[in-house]
């Protein structure tokens, strides 16, 4: 048993931008393509280059987090894994929560809270460089900024960004996959992608995934933009699907449900090595992650 969008995220969901509209996009710098990862630690992508191609998935692991009367749910990672945010129920209501641990080996520290707020928060979403902070609270997209990884976050503001659902960068941070709804009387979603040119989010339609418009949201997508995993409900309960693409300005293949033994998964998160996935699983709802090696 899991949640329903409509209970854990309320109407986080709102209006997609029509196309060729712009917007400002607050926090951090873009450009083109990825250098790679995070070899230093410090947060910064850049280090090092990523793999693009991988073995498969092995057992997924509990993270080890479990408050069993509550539940855990909608992670997000850092580049260089050290940071874990995600939403629980453990305070009587969804809040925003973070674990820290000192190396990718290690387990991650008893979470605390990321705000002082006494409302419901979904949805986290990190920058590349792990120096800005993005959740929703009902329709509004809240911001918080750090100016370095190894301090806590700002207090946080709304921000005027694209008006979309649960949303994830690629690429240096000018690309952003989201969930988003054009009609605002229906429940169903569509996934879309945007890109950062001239100071603005460009909606790119012409790169949905195919058979969108049932109902997708939660995207998450590899640095490279080639993997993305979603969630898609056309058969009923909310599953995890994966789809591919040979370029970042080719359109994704025909999405396949993604499994894990008989583990129905949601809140997929793709570390942005792409060698790890997180997401919830279970009742009541944990984090687990998975993890591949990339191929020589």
């Amino acid at each position: 048993m899991r949640y329903t969008r409509g209970v854990i995220r309320g109407s986080a969901l709102a209006v997609v931008v029509l196309a060729g509209a712009c917007f400002s996009k607050p926090g951090f710098g873009g450009g083109a393509g990825d250098a790679g990862g995070d070899v230093a630690g410090d947060g910064k992508p850049g280090d090092a280059p990523f793999a693009t191609s991988f073995g498969e998935w092995q057992t997924p692991q509990s993270l080890g987090l479990e408050e069993l009367s509550f539940h855990d749910l909608m992670p997000a990672v850092s580049s260089n894994k050290l940071e874990l945010f995600f939403v629980s129920t453990r305070s009587g209501m969804n809040r925003l929560y973070v674990a820290k641990r000192p190396s990718p080996s290690d387990p991650y520290d008893n979470p605390v809270l990321v705000t002082a707020n006494n409302e419901g928060e979904t949805d986290p979403t990190l920058s590349p460089d792990g120096l800005d902070l993005y959740w929703f609270v009902l329709n509004t997209i809240k911001h918080a900024h750090r100016t370095s990884t190894s301090v806590d976050f700002s207090t946080e503001s709304g921000v005027a960004f694209p008006a979309v659902g649960p949303f994830g960068f690629y690429g240096s941070g000018d690309r952003m996959v989201a969930g988003s709804t054009a009609n605002p009387a229906s429940s169903s979603s569509d996934i879309i992608e945007l890109r950062l040119d001239g100071g603005g989010w460009i909606p790119r339609p012409d790169l949905q995934l195919p058979g969108a418009g049932v109902s997708d949201t939660s995207p998450t997508i590899r640095h490279d933009g080639l993997e993305i995993y979603y969630e898609h409900d056309a058969t009923g309960p909310y599953q995890t699907y994966v789809a591919t693409r040979t370029s970042a300005d080719a359109p994704f293949s025909m999405a396949a449900q993604f499994q894990l033994g008989g583990m129905t998964i949601g809140d997929p998160e793709l570390s942005r090595d792409g060698t790890e996935l997180y997401f919830n699983a279970n009742s009541p709802m944990q984090l687990f992650v998975v993890r591949r090696t990339p191929n020589p």
